[in-house]
């Protein structure tokens, strides 16, 4: 009887390890890049919004309009966030004759396959006052279309007093409205309607 003292793997072993990596590779990627685009929501939701309130504030503090102005670019999918301050506290400083200063200028990468409403390739003016008023608008980051496997959004509204509300949800492609459209997680049913006079 002979003894082979033979080390090492031999072929088959050497497949089926990679075969499981390779597995395990694949899985991991798709499982990734799902929770990066739902993240990629999240922040760019929590970034508007931030930059919002800190408009909001400046205003209130330093006692003149503050504006932030909100550029959409689909093509390169960008999205460029100014805030400019204003010389006066009535609100009518802010026309196209140059009477603001910018404050700061931002620009973050959009996630392919999402789009923002009200439209693409638009300037979304919010305008905050000192005495608490603001324009009003709502901004909802979905999906583009209905084949998306990430269902994640983000729904930014301003009141005209100035409340900034920020929500994260999940796209309900069944439903045509916005407004009801990004429920928070855990709603089970749409917004109820309210009562009509």
């Amino acid at each position: 009887m002979q003894y082979s003292d033979n080390k090492g793997f031999n072929i088959i072993e050497v497949l089926l390890v990679a075969t499981v990596i390779s597995i395990l590779v694949i899985m991991t990627g798709s499982i990734s890049s799902k929770f990066v685009d739902r993240r990629s929501v999240d922040r760019l939701t929590n970034e508007i919004s931030s930059n919002l309130n800190l408009a909001k504030l400046q205003s209130a503090r330093h006692g003149v309009e503050y504006e932030t102005v909100l550029t959409i670019d689909s093509d390169n999918k960008k999205l460029n966030i100014k805030t400019r301050r204003g010389s006066s506290n009535t609100g009518t400083d802010f026309t196209d004759s140059g009477q603001f200063e910018e404050t700061s200028n931002v620009d973050f990468k959009m996630m392919k396959d999402y789009t923002i409403i009200p439209s693409d390739d638009s300037t979304i003016n919010i305008q905050f006052n000192p005495n608490g008023r603001s324009t009003s608008l709502s901004i909802t980051l979905k999906p583009a279309g209905t084949d998306s496997n990430v269902r994640k959004c983000g729904r930014i509204v301003v009141s005209p007093f100035g409340r900034i509300r920020a929500r994260i949800g999940n796209w309900d492609f069944e439903e045509s409205n916005p407004d009801v459209a990004c429920k928070a997680i855990g709603d089970t049913q749409a917004s109820p309607t309210p009562p009509t006079s």
